[in-house]
């Protein structure tokens, strides 16, 4: 998979920073006019183009943000930007967001970006599937911090190589909360082709959110680009409401 190591400042600029300014002013209308929202964001460790962005529209301040990088030297040079807490470690291994992941200490969040296109992963298997599963897990996370209200926004890239839905499925069934009867998907156990894994996407976070008693205000946003050969750049935004 490619690694977005230089997030589009389009992509920032025309629909992330929106989907956040709108948060701000219609879910958080009775906050003081000088609060903050506190951020989390998978960042690429380069340069936290996203974090100076919200800063600079007065939506956030780095030294309440939250970056988590791929790796230590990432980190290193991250730091350097004054942002309040820098992460390191991979978004795919299997110990991400367990109980010991130092991440747990600063739920909840106003702002995840999930920009899984900014992160390192070197084996492609089943990719997707667990960018899907840690996103239930970020939600779940939310949930149990009492969280009432945030904006989610995942990013990620989109290629050909089937998605095992079931896989998807078994998972989120796998977390069982009261009253919920499992995630449905009306598609078949593999998808391969772009335009359906972007409905399957959306359908699931649909559910997910849904099943922690969370509702979306207003809209599911999307928007794609081609960036880099067969591999589309595809981003999904909702403000979520109890």
């Amino acid at each position: 998979m490619p690694v977005a190591t230089n997030v589009s400042g389009n992509l920032i600029s025309q629909f992330w920073l929106p989907v956040v300014k709108e948060a701000r002013k219609t879910v958080y209308p009775h906050r003081r006019k000088n609060a903050r929202m506190k951020l989390l964001t998978l960042t690429d460790g380069i340069e936290p183009k996203e974090i100076l962005a919200f800063e600079k529209e007065q939506l956030i301040e780095k030294k309440d943000a939250t970056a988590w990088v791929s790796g230590m030297q990432k980190k290193v040079r991250i730091e350097v930007e004054g942002i309040g807490n820098v992460i390191d470690g991979s978004v795919y291994d299997v110990n991400f967001l367990g109980d010991s992941c130092p991440l747990l200490e600063h739920f909840p969040f106003d702002i995840l970006n999930l920009d899984f296109s900014s992160q390192k992963n070197d084996d492609e298997n089943e990719r997707l599937e667990i960018e899907v599963q840690k996103l239930e897990r970020f939600v779940q996370l939310q949930k149990q911090a009492k969280c009432q209200k945030f904006v989610l926004m995942y990013t990620t890239f989109l290629d050909n190589q089937p998605v095992n839905v079931s896989n998807i499925i078994d998972y989120s069934n796998s977390l069982t909360i009261g009253g919920w009867n499992g995630l449905v998907l009306n598609c078949n156990s593999t998808v391969n082709d772009v335009a359906n894994k972007k409905t399957v996407l959306k359908s699931i976070i649909e559910q997910v959110v849904n099943k922690y008693a969370y509702n979306i205000h207003g809209i599911i946003k999307t928007t794609s680009s081609n960036s880099s050969g067969d591999n589309e750049l595809f981003s999904l935004a909702a403000i979520m409401v109890v």
